[in-house]
């Protein structure tokens, strides 16, 4: 009977209590903010265009960031694998002295060497040797042979021949002859300036097999001490008005001054340097000096 009798009680707010609680409203408004503008950065999600170059800074940023030992340490193992290391030459190299005049031939006179002054042959033969390489005979071949070439004019004909006798076997020297006739077959005479009718030239091959080619620097020196001795032979004439003969090429000192139309002796060539000989005097002078 005393539940009976207790009296219940209701408690009316007043109108200051009846307001909602704007400061959770407020937090609750801040975080649904928060949350709405990050979460698609966290997400990896694009909700709108990129400024431009955004990925190219971000890559390079990325790239920039160094990586821990041990992330690097545990990724070498796989990156050794996919990465193949670096194979050995297996390319033949041929190395093309250049062409030195042994003969020349005015109508049915023939003339000395030195006499035969410069035909200028490289830029249409020497390029072609190069294609050796390529020649089924010179495939893994090593060693050295001279190869000739008769330039007829008269008869507007380049033929091939032997040069001195070579160790390397007869049928692999048939071969490249071969070969060499068939580069050259395009090459016409009459592109070539001469003085003379007949002239014959020699070229010195070297030959170096897969995994035995000379370095770079090696070939390079070998090059041009053989450019230096017998690239240049004959005789030229002087068309500057005054042409300095130097003791060494470009900044040797001055031995000699020779006047235009003097004629010299061809010794060799060292680049644009020519190497010559004037009665017992012997120096460099510049090509352009000489008209070559």
């Amino acid at each position: 009977m005393a539940d009976q009798d207790a009296s219940t009680k209701v408690r009316i707010p007043g109108p200051e209590e009846d307001q909602p609680g704007w400061r959770r409203v407020i937090i609750f408004a801040v975080v649904g903010l928060v949350i709405g503008v990050a979460w698609p950065t966290v997400a990896g999600i694009r909700v709108g265009p990129e400024v431009p170059g955004a990925r190219t800074r971000a890559a390079k940023l990325a790239s920039a960031t160094p990586r821990s030992t041990a992330s690097t340490n545990k990724k070498a193992p796989s990156l050794a694998k996919s990465v193949p290391s670096a194979a050995p030459s297996n390319k033949q190299t041929v190395v093309v002295s250049g062409g030195t005049i042994t003969r020349c031939y005015q109508r049915k006179k023939k003339l000395a060497p030195e006499e035969c002054g410069v035909l200028r042959i490289d830029r249409f033969i020497a390029s072609r040797l190069e294609h050796l390489t390529s020649c089924p005979s010179a495939l893994g071949l090593q060693g050295e042979m001279a190869i000739g070439f008769d330039l007829d004019f008269k008869k507007k004909e380049i033929r091939v021949i032997q040069g001195k006798k070579s160790a390397l076997p007869s049928t692999t020297v048939r071969g490249i002859i071969a070969c060499v006739a068939d580069y050259i077959s395009d090459v016409s005479p009459e592109k070539i300036a001469h003085k003379y009718s007949r002239y014959r030239v020699f070229y010195t091959l070297k030959f170096y097999p897969p995994g035995a080619a000379p370095s770079p620097t090696g070939a390079a020196e070998e090059a041009a001490a053989e450019a230096d001795a017998a690239a240049a032979r004959g005789l030229a004439t002087v068309n500057w008005d005054t042409a300095l003969v130097r003791d060494e090429p470009r900044s040797g000192a001055v031995i000699a001054r020779l006047v235009r139309g003097t004629r010299v002796k061809l010794l060799g060539r060292r680049k644009d340097w020519y190497r010559i000989k004037i009665q017992s005097k012997e120096g460099w002078v510049y090509r352009a000096a000489l008209g070559l």
